[in-house]
């Protein structure tokens, strides 16, 4: 499969040689039931090397509505997975009429941070294709892995429009999901490797899946979009994860406000010590006592 996908995309050698070398790692951490969700993504998304990521995200995505993610931290974005879908209105509901898929990393592959974008995007990727996108009467579900994100759906004189209502389940995906990079990345790229994105919520991820044991029934859910009824507190956890996410998403942009910076810190730190940490250690032992 990754020959055709080679000739189909017409990559250059660099690429294509990451991409043979990452490609059987792929199916080991996935699992071998996944590889046809996997074949199927890599022909159906085109890769993108030494490209701006926010013009993908022009191209592929859709500016227009957003969640948790603003237009501002696309422009920052080393590397996107951008997939979206155009809607149609026939015979009285709505249809999807066309996919859009893309992933994208703003440098050379040769370059080891590139190489680590690259992973963490194609893992979005993956866990985007399979029931990635649903509609129920005028909503417009999409799934990327655990992350659920709702839009109302209108239909308008010359196009169908989608009007954002609701995401949720971002930190602990993304979290999972640079956890996911990390373990490709020791298989192609270093094995001391160490995730750098995403510090904070990767570490909360990794929590859970070591302190529950869970990581395959992880992967599930993900690419199957299936309940997690195997965490207790499964919904109180996202909630109180997506809360210090913005929250570190707000310390970010304060950098250059000492004042703002320190009184949004603060305000992290007690989530973390009032919420977040006390939620983890109820739902271990939970676990340990079933």
């Amino acid at each position: 499969m990754i020959e055709k996908l080679i000739e189909k995309y017409n990559y250059p050698d660099d690429l294509a040689n990451f991409l043979r070398d990452l490609y059987p790692w792929l199916i080991e951490y996935f699992g071998s039931d996944k590889k046809d969700i996997i074949d199927a993504m890599f022909l159906d998304t085109p890769i993108f090397t030494n490209t701006n990521s926010y013009e993908i995200v022009k191209k592929y995505g859709d500016l227009e509505n957003l969640g948790i993610v603003k237009e501002d931290d696309f422009k920052r974005a080393s590397g996107v997975c951008s997939f979206d879908v155009d809607v149609i209105w026939e015979n009285g509901e709505y249809k999807i009429d066309k996919y859009k898929r893309a992933v994208s990393v703003s440098g050379d592959i040769a370059e080891e941070r590139v190489k680590s974008d690259l992973i963490h995007e194609i893992c979005h990727a993956i866990k985007t294709y399979y029931n990635g996108f649903v509609i129920c009467g005028d909503i417009l579900i999409e799934r990327d892995g655990l992350i659920i994100r709702r839009s109302k759906l209108v239909n308008d004189t010359d196009r169908v429009r989608k009007v954002f209502l609701e995401e949720h389940n971002v930190a602990f995906e993304e979290g999972l999901n640079s956890l996911a990079e990390e373990w490709l990345a020791k298989k192609v790229i270093a094995p001391d490797y160490e995730v750098k994105g995403y510090g904070l919520i990767t570490q909360m991820a990794r929590n859970v899946v070591r302190g529950l044991d869970c990581l395959q029934e992880l992967v599930n859910a993900q690419i199957y979009k299936t309940d997690v009824d195997f965490i207790p507190e499964y919904d109180r956890l996202m909630a109180i994860s997506d809360l210090i996410y913005q929250k570190n998403l707000e310390l970010f942009e304060a950098i250059f406000d000492k004042e703002k910076f320190n009184k949004i810190n603060a305000e992290l730190q007690s989530m973390i010590i009032n919420d977040y940490n006390p939620l983890i250690k109820e739902i271990i032992t939970t676990k340990v006592e079933r």
